[in-house]
């Protein structure tokens, strides 16, 4: 017998119940993808491995100058290339606008470096100092 907890509907014609099998059933498939996704890697790894040793050999092989020297350019233009591609990942990720505080107008400091005061603060700075001059006053 389902649980009576199990056996609320929504619009769509689905029940709790069908939504926590699905829900499951997804948890499982998610697995089978990380092993997947480790498999491919792990292959990928091996397939790099080899390519390098493969240009490794044929550098320590070529007799011509300008050939080492050319491998040499090409290699470093692609290390490059790939630190520039990790850079802009990794700003896309994580971009400059918003690793800083979450403020609008100045970037949020005053003259001072400070943080600025929200108008919440600002307000209740106001009142205790219109308090203080109305407790002088009396």
């Amino acid at each position: 017998m389902k649980d009576a907890r199990l056996t609320l509907h929504f619009n769509n014609n689905l029940s709790v119940h069908d939504i926590i099998q699905a829900s499951q059933s997804n948890d499982v498939n998610t697995g089978d993808n990380s092993q997947i996704n480790e498999a491919f890697t792990l292959q990928e790894r091996i397939l790099f491995e080899e390519k390098f040793a493969e240009y490794n050999e044929l550098h320590r092989k070529v007799t011509s100058d300008g050939v080492r020297s050319r491998m040499l350019q090409e290699l470093d233009r692609e290390i490059m290339m790939l630190r520039r591609e990790e850079l802009r990942d990794r700003e896309v990720l994580d971009s400059p606008e918003m690793s800083g505080p979450r403020t609008h107008g100045k970037g949020g400091f005053g003259k001072k470096r400070e943080r600025r005061l929200t108008t919440v603060e600002l307000m209740e700075k106001q009142l205790k100092k219109d308090e203080r001059y109305a407790a002088q006053e009396v």
